[in-house]
């Protein structure tokens, strides 16, 4: 069974399809304020049809603080989107909290962590 079909909405499919798009932080910051109005630039986008756009430079910026490799910080980024993919927000505290406590489990699993 697959890691994402683990988690508590399974009735959510994935999209068929799933684009993962590596931008510089110029292309990721046009996208985040030509769909989402804000002006900087951002580590991860994810559009419900399955167009996920990562941030490396943002990563390598944020990984520092969380004491990753740039490849579990970029990992987490498209972890982060898949787990938006299946139904999962993070706009409130408690969202934000259920979302990371998923998003670092699955990235356990897949780097061996646990």
């Amino acid at each position: 069974m697959r890691t994402l079909d683990l988690l508590p909405r399974p009735s959510i499919s994935l999209p068929s399809l799933i684009e993962f798009h590596l931008l510089t932080a110029q292309e990721i910051q046009r996208i985040h304020f030509d769909f989402l109005q804000d002006e900087t630039p951002t580590d991860v986008i994810t559009f419900p049809y399955g167009e996920i756009f990562i941030c490396p430079a943002v990563a390598e910026t944020q990984r520092k603080e969380y004491q990753r490799s740039l490849y579990e910080e970029v990992l987490l980024y498209g972890i982060h989107a898949l787990v938006h993919l299946k139904g999962y927000e993070d706009h409130s505290p408690q969202e934000f909290k259920k979302m990371h406590k998923i998003q670092e489990t699955i990235l356990d699993q897949i780097i061996n962590r646990s």
